[in-house]
């Protein structure tokens, strides 16, 4: 396979700036490699629609077609849906690896999206159908492998060529893309990356193999002349090379405490806490052990900023605990549980609520 650049899919910014590129007077969002999985179609998800990447301009008014323009520039995504890890068939929830509606524009290359329910590239509304004949739409040398449907659109009017087989296909004349794989290939993803991600043994397989993957090297380039990254990738998908990201991600970030505040608050006392279920959803408790009969202080704190949120005391008797925390209301995120015991002695401990 050829390779461009260092070959790993890491990118430099021009200018020292990673928040954009300005064009032409607008500044320009620039993204590089990107990886999602859909593990668990039972676990918490959005209910009215779930989909890989969603794109639009304007929520308040779908209709708005001036400026400025949602227009994000993505390379090297991978997006895997929950059909890579779940027997379907799956509720109307899941839908489509990308979606782009309400005017919304952008560009996606390199990509592999696979394993959603419906579409793999949906284009809502004739707005954003509109931009694929300005340049301000598009879709090359990306894979679209076992979804429900290759592609789709609400409608075509306004598109480039007749039809959007033609546009995605590169077989019109004019304002076309290349490269697209829409055939149900096989990208060669090990199926242990369905495995238990916080069992230290475990190493899920995001590299594609290159031996029995039928997904084609991409011609990498960007639509006239534009060079958005320093470095190319001659690859499809995220990742290309196991050490871009073993050597600093956290596969199991339940179990990491990121913010230096919530270090500081955490650290005594952590194993003397119980909290269940956790992640909670409405309800969650706390299971402990009191030394002597007293007042407890029970405390859920921000994580950030130390500050209580909830707080709330009650008496009890020396022996094993198992008390309601103070939940209800709470903002999807992460907490800190403090539990000042009788005689001072304080347990803490992280609570994910859903």
């Amino acid at each position: 396979m050829q390779r461009h650049g260092d070959g790993t899919g890491r990118y430099r910014y021009r200018n020292g700036s990673a928040g954009g590129r300005r064009r032409h007077g607008q500044l320009r969002p620039v993204g590089s490699a990107a990886l999602a999985i859909r593990r668990d179609a039972a676990a918490f998800h959005a209910t009215n629609a779930s989909y890989g990447i969603y794109i639009q301009n304007n929520f308040s008014i779908p209709t708005f077609a001036g400026t400025p323009l949602t227009a994000p520039v993505i390379s090297n995504a991978t997006i895997i849906g929950p059909d890579a890890c779940n027997d379907g068939p799956f509720g109307g929830d899941f839908q489509d690896a990308v979606h782009f509606t309400r005017n919304g524009g952008g560009s996606i290359y390199n990509s592999v999206l696979t394993g959603w329910p419906g579409y793999g590239l949906y284009i809502d509304g004739s707005l954003s159908v509109g931009h694929t004949a300005t340049n301000a739409l598009n879709f090359s040398f990306n894979a679209l492998n076992d979804n429900g449907t290759p592609y789709g659109s609400s409608t075509w009017a306004g598109g480039c060529s007749g039809n959007m087989t033609s546009w995605i296909g590169g077989s019109g004349l004019s304002c076309l893309e290349d490269g697209n794989q829409t055939s149900a290939t096989e990208p060669a993803y090990n199926e242990s990356l369905c495995g238990d991600y916080c069992d230290e043994l475990f190493v899920p397989e995001f590299v594609i193999d290159e031996e029995s993957t039928e997904l084609e090297a991409p011609d990498f380039g960007w639509p006239g002349g534009d060079a958005w990254f320093d470095d190319e990738a001659a690859y499809r998908g995220a990742i290309q090379a196991d050490d871009l990201y073993t050597g600093w991600s956290d596969l199991c970030p339940s179990g990491s405490i990121y913010c230096p505040q919530a270090r500081m608050l955490t650290a005594p006392e952590q194993s003397g806490i119980r909290i269940v279920p956790n992640p909670a959803q409405g309800a969650a408790y706390a299971l402990f052990e009191a030394g002597s009969a007293g007042t407890v202080r029970v405390q859920v704190l921000d994580p950030v900023a130390g500050q209580a949120i909830r707080n709330t005391t009650f008496r009890t008797d020396a022996g094993a605990q198992r008390i309601a925390l103070p939940v209800s209301g709470l903002r999807a995120g992460v907490y800190v549980v403090k539990i000042t015991l009788p005689g001072g002695r304080v347990l803490t401990s992280q609570l994910f609520v859903l």
